[in-house]
């Protein structure tokens, strides 16, 4: 079962929920963090160093997802600035 799903089923999207990365979501579940109003934290900074992948971001703003922007923790990030 995909992490999100799973998340789901364990009632974790019942109340308010703001996810990290988001990196490899499906199809289904970005229609359903949609659907539970859930929300992401882009980490584009964290995630090239740690080359864990591209969020679909433009996907999950077409779905009505409210996508913000982070910077992640100094581990993983060489700059906590949003715009560097």
């Amino acid at each position: 079962m995909p992490p999100f799903e799973h998340l789901d089923r364990l009632g974790i999207f019942g109340g308010t929920v703001i996810v990290a990365h988001a990196v490899y979501p499906t199809a289904r579940e970005i229609k359903l963090m949609a659907e539970r109003r859930v929300g992401v934290v882009h980490n584009p900074g964290s995630n090239m160093k740690l080359a864990s992948g591209v969020a679909p971001v433009p996907e999950m703003l077409q779905a009505g997802i409210a996508v913000g922007l982070g910077t992640d923790g100094s581990a993983s990030n060489n700059n906590l600035s949003i715009f560097k």
